[in-house]
Order: C-alpha cells, then sequence, then structure tokens
C-alpha cells in the first residue's frame, strides 16, 4: 500500500487527524502532527511480519501500532540515506482480529511530526 496516493489510501480504509500527503519525483507519502491509520487485510492471520518504508529526520518522531499494540523492537532495518525500511514482527495478539484485520497506525509523539512513512506490506 502506498501512503498518500488516494485510491491505495482509500482501499485501505485511511482516516487520521492532523495529517497530509505529499510526494516528490514519483515517491508519495503521509505525515502528521497527530495521526493517521490503515486497514490492512490478513483474513487468514498469517501476517508474521510488517514492513515500514519511512523517512526520519530531525524533530520526526513516532510511535507505530498494529491494531492498538505499540510495536517495539524491529526485526530488520536497512537505512539508505535518510529512509530507512523496517521490519516489525506481527505481535500475536492482534492476529485474528476483527476478522483478519490489521489496523496500522502511526502517532506523532507530543511536540514532534511523524517522519513520512508507508507500510510497504504485510
Amino acid at each position: 500500500m502506498v501512503a498518500g496516493e488516494q485510491q491505495p489510501e482509500s482501499d485501505h480504509s485511511f482516516t487520521g487527524d492532523s495529517t497530509r500527503a505529499a510526494g516528490r519525483e514519483g515517491i508519495h507519502w503521509r505525515s502528521a502532527t497527530g495521526w493517521f491509520s490503515y486497514t490492512l487485510a490478513d483474513p487468514e492471520a498469517r501476517a508474521t511480519l510488517l514492513r515500514v518504508r519511512s523517512r526520519a529526520a530531525g524533530d520526526r518522531a513516532h510511535e507505530l501500532r498494529l491494531n492498538g499494540v505499540p510495536l517495539s523492537g524491529p526485526v530488520r532495518c536497512v537505512r539508505d540515506g535518510e529512509e530507512e525500511v523496517v521490519d516489525f514482527e506481527v505481535p500475536g495478539q492482534v492476529r485474528n482480529h476483527d476478522g483478519g484485520q490489521l489496523v496500522f497506525a502511526v502517532h506523532a509523539r507530543p511536540g514532534c511530526i511523524t517522519g513520512t512513512c508507508c507500510p510497504c506490506s504485510c
């Protein structure tokens, strides 16, 4: 799913508060001083990893949540300049939740703006 693009955001039930979408050179993203979320489908509850691509810099800081559960300790992180691709383990307690739906949310930390994030795959 690509953040900041109309059709993918519509397909994945985008919602948020104090957020904006932007793009440059064919790359789209979303950031917020509040939060934003997407609903990802996992009907057979097989997802074990969530991949998130983001750019973070300076005063940008956020918390990532899956079905309300904060994601911690990435399994793998690859950085290339300002961009990073991070894999998180899908917590067992969120599987089989709401008919196989995973709600991925990005919340800005107080006084910060989120990094420009989008979930890449699940």
